[in-house]
């Protein structure tokens, strides 16, 4: 083999050749696995903030029920009052 100089490339050299790419490649792969966990893990968190946000709209949908109800019946109640007092 040749090198960059147009020398030949010496056992040393090719065995640290060998090394490098041996490590990069181990490298490329473990951020290759790294994006795919992450990629997992951020269609988990969507998932799970889809789930949250069905919750928070059926709270929301809750609540406003109640209030009305609330409302109407201190309506009610003040429309009674109202009556008591102009009985007497």
């Amino acid at each position: 083999m040749t090198g960059a100089e147009g020398g030949e490339i010496s056992e040393g050299g090719q065995a640290m050749t060998t090394y490098l790419t041996i490590i990069t490649t181990v490298l490329v792969l473990t951020q290759i696995i790294r994006l795919m966990q992450n990629a997992m893990q951020l269609s988990r968190l969507h998932n799970k903030n889809d789930e949250l946000t069905y919750i928070l709209e059926e709270i929301q949908k809750n609540t406003d029920k109640i209030e009305i109800y609330l409302y109407r019946l201190c309506r009610k109640i003040c429309h009674r009052e109202d009556r008591r007092k102009e009985d007497k």
